[in-house]
């Protein structure tokens, strides 16, 4: 499972761990949040406070993902998938 810091996402930059599926292949690091490598502390130490310390960094960020979210996610754009996938399993019998 994923571990990951957020407050209002995504009105806020995303921070997640370096692994495959879930959050961590959705952040785009540097663009939409930072990631981190979950076995360094160091690293994880490093990135939050760059998140703590920069507020232009912060509000890009969180800017960033908040658009993405919206052209992802838009609610006409999952009730799509959905009654794509649907129609399938039913053209499949």
């Amino acid at each position: 499972m994923e571990w990951q810091l957020q407050k209002r996402w995504p009105l806020e930059p995303l921070f997640s761990f370096q692994i495959s599926g879930g959050l961590g292949d959705t952040v785009k690091h540097g663009e939409t949040g930072l990631k981190a490598d979950p076995n360094n502390p160091k690293d994880i130490a490093e990135k939050l406070l760059m998140l703590i310390e920069d507020e232009n960094l912060r509000k890009r960020l969180g800017e960033n993902a908040k658009k993405e979210a919206e052209r992802r996610w838009r609610c006409e754009i999952i009730a799509k998938k959905l009654l794509d996938l649907y129609l399938k399993v039913l053209n499949a019998e």
